[in-house]
Order: C-alpha cells, then structure tokens, then sequence
C-alpha cells in the first residue's frame, strides 16, 4: 500500500507498521520540522535539525536496533546543540536523560552534586514537595532537605 507521511496508510509503506522506535522517530520529527509543535522552539526553532537519512523511518530503524534501542529507552543528543543524526545520537534510560535538561535543578548535597529529584529521594521526601518549598517558597536546600513533611502517608 503507497502512501504519504500523515496518512494512516503511511505505516504500512516501508513494511514496519509502528513497531520499534516508531514514537521515537515521530517524536524527533516533530520537535524539530512542525513549528506548530510546542517543542519546535527548543528544537527547530534554534536550529537543530534531523539529518536527511532519518528523514524516513526504514533507515532511523535500522540504526535505531543497530544501536541499542530497546522499549523503556530514550534517544539523546550528545551534544546538545547539535543535530539528529547517527554520529550524535545514543539511547539512554528515560531516567538518566532527565538529568540532561535545561529545566534540571542541580544542588550539592554533602559534597555531592544531585537533582533536586535525586536529593528528595535521597532524604525520603516527595519531589513535589522539595521542589515547591526550595523554588516557590525560597527556603534554604538544607531547610527544604531536612524539615519532614507535615501530612500524613507523605514521606
């Protein structure tokens, strides 16, 4: 069956259908050629592009189960102004590539650089609640680390 991208028969073009890292490449390709993507102005819109090979799902297919891909991983950017593409690209657990983001909170807890995530868990306590009381309400790392939480059944 032919077909274009955006139509449900695409899919069935290459053979594939929406196995493997189907999401991954979609994903990709949207943050990246949709400027009506949320995601573009972080992507596309400062410049990073997908390089013409990955433009099709055949070839970012191969690649993809040739380098590590496996359900439950990510794709990352090594660096991270540049593009997608082969030479630039690994997989990663979802988890290790939060850490990678511009939104990441780094604290030193016992001379030890952490998440904010991390050092919550660290001491037991919910993120949401470390995050809240050291942004929101400016409360010292040590204040927000240290003082336990008031409700009851929240760690």
């Amino acid at each position: 069956m032919r077909g274009t991208p955006g139509k449900s028969n695409y899919f069935y073009k290459h053979g594939l259908g929406k196995k493997g890292p189907w999401n991954c490449w979609v994903g990709i390709k949207k943050r990246c050629l949709n400027s009506k993507d949320k995601l573009y102005s972080y992507y596309g819109g400062r410049g990073i592009q997908v390089c013409k090979e990955w433009l099709e799902y055949p070839a970012f297919y191969e690649w993809a189960l040739r380098n590590g891909w496996a359900p439950g991983l990510t794709i990352e950017r090594m660096d991270v102004n540049g593009n997608y593409c082969p030479e630039n690209c690994i997989f990663i657990p979802k988890e290790a590539q939060t850490r990678n983001r511009r939104s990441t909170i780094w604290v030193e807890v016992e001379g030890e650089k952490l998440t904010l995530k991390e050092a919550a868990r660290h001491y037991g306590l919910a993120y949401k609640l470390v995050h809240c009381r050291y942004r929101k309400l400016g409360w010292s790392l040590e204040k927000a680390l240290s003082t336990p939480s008031s409700r009851k059944g929240v760690a």
